[in-house]
């Protein structure tokens, strides 16, 4: 079996200097390729132009590049989010160019943040520019918290996998080659996350949440796969969530601002109501169609319970239980086509309501 598609009792059985370190640390990435590119062979120019052809869309060549260093850990201004995981600059014809890489392994990445360091890259008028979000862990499957920015590729472990040769060249083959063989692990760790338990993940090379994170992502496809629309991973800080992307509704009324959707977490599928702009209650806002949602939803065969009642900016509206180890693509299916039910027949009331017939 190739070194980029290695089965997970490889993974086991391999215990690499990557994974002893801490795979999820992003300096660690960082590091090996800082070690690459600053290595002045010929195989660093290819590396660097290689990367920038396919986030800037170009087609530089290697021998029209000059002055090629890459910095870790660069200042592009002042506070927050002002420091890029990795800076490559090179000359073309005496024009500077500037590649701005952000490292992000096991958290979800931020638009926010992502926009900043891109226009930080930016603010050198005369260089050319290139920003990328390398994900290179459970990120690789997440949503970009807070959506997509402009400008902004987004590349992951395959897009370094398909680089081996020019990497290994490039540097330290006993720097170079465990990390490869790692990324190559993490490819097997996202493809065979199904075929794994709690239980056993620590064996295969599993961080915290990224069995979850996987799992849920693989999910996501059988069901796209079933005709439904996508679910989008979220690493939060609580646990590991998907939300329906075609679930979002926005609630009307004259009340403070509402959004309704569906969120799988690791014990249901939720109905959740969000008032994130102003002070809105989002369960006495959402109180209108709660009981809608109930009848619709067991319509639907589905069991549907009441959460637990909690105050936040946030809440759950209603339960539907799922069960550990059931492949849940059916019932997000279900889910997600009881709810566009719901919703549609819930707008028609509320216009009828609105419009009578035979009214002034």
């Amino acid at each position: 079996m190739s070194r980029q598609s290695p089965s997970l009792e490889d993974a086991a059985r391999v215990l690499t200097w990557v994974r002893v370190a801490g795979y999820a640390l992003e300096k660690i990435h960082t590091g090996v390729l800082v070690h690459a590119l600053n290595s002045g062979r010929p195989a660093a120019r290819a590396l660097a132009v290689s990367l920038w052809n396919q986030v800037a869309s170009a087609s530089l060549a290697p021998e029209n590049i000059t002055e090629l260093h890459a910095d870790p850990e660069v200042s592009l201004g002042d506070g927050a989010d002002s420091v890029i995981d990795l800076l490559i600059s090179f000359n073309v014809g005496g024009h500077p160019h500037r590649l701005g890489l952000e490292m992000k392994v096991d958290a979800s990445p931020r638009k926010e943040q992502l926009e900043r360091l891109r226009d930080g890259v930016r603010a050198k008028s005369r260089a050319a520019n290139g920003m990328a979000l390398l994900a290179l862990g459970s990120a690789e499957v997440c949503r970009i918290e807070r959506g997509v920015p402009d400008g902004v590729k987004r590349l992951g472990v395959g897009d370094l996998l398909a680089r081996a040769d020019l990497v290994r060249e490039a540097g330290d083959p006993a720097i170079v080659d465990p990390w490869l063989q790692e990324l190559a692990f993490e490819v097997a760790r996202r493809d065979h996350a199904d075929e794994v338990t709690e239980g056993t993940s620590a064996r295969f090379g599993y961080r915290s949440r990224t069995l979850r994170t996987y799992q849920y992502a693989r999910l996501s496809k059988r069901v796209e796969k079933g005709g439904g629309e996508a679910w989008q991973v979220s690493v939060q800080s609580h646990n590991v969530i998907a939300t329906a992307t075609d679930s979002w509704r926005d609630l009307p009324g004259s009340g403070a601002p509402t959004k309704l959707y569906l969120e799988l977490t690791d014990e249901a599928i939720c109905l959740k109501a969000g008032c994130w702009q102003g002070h809105g209650d989002p369960r006495k806002e959402s109180a209108v169609i709660v009981e809608r949602a109930f009848a619709g939803f067991r319509a639907a065969g589905l069991t549907v319970e009441r959460p637990t009642q909690r105050r936040g900016t946030s809440a759950t509206l209603c339960k539907i239980p799922v069960k550990a180890g059931e492949d849940l693509a059916p019932q997000l299916l279900a889910a997600s086509r009881a709810w566009a039910t719901i919703w549609e027949d819930f707008m028609k009331r509320k216009a009828a309501m609105e419009h009578p017939r035979g009214g002034e």
